[in-house]
């Protein structure tokens, strides 16, 4: 299962008329996801948080967020990706 189909599953849409908008958000929480994490590829084991992260952003288009993304994650969600963060001293090395 691909993550639109994952993501288009969560959210209960059952046609292909919001597909852009709903690849513009994952191309988004895989943006955060990427940056949050230092990784530049996403483990198969991050895709399940990344579809629950766009479906919270599709859930909140249109709100005012000036706290940012983290900010809005749930706990659990927050914990899982921080136990998938590289430390930000080996992000320099490996980029050194």
């Amino acid at each position: 299962m691909t993550n639109l189909d994952g993501l288009k599953l969560r959210l209960q849409i059952y046609d292909d008329d919001r597909d852009d908008t709903l690849r513009g958000l994952l191309d988004a929480a895989f943006d955060f996801v990427s940056i949050y994490t230092g990784r530049d590829t996403l483990p198969d084991a991050l895709s399940v948080p990344l579809v629950r992260l766009a479906a919270i952003l599709y859930r909140r288009r249109g709100m005012r967020c000036s706290t940012g993304i983290a900010n809005i994650l749930p706990d659990d969600l927050h914990s899982t990706l921080n136990k998938w963060r590289i430390p930000v001293a080996s992000r320099i090395q490996r980029r050194g």
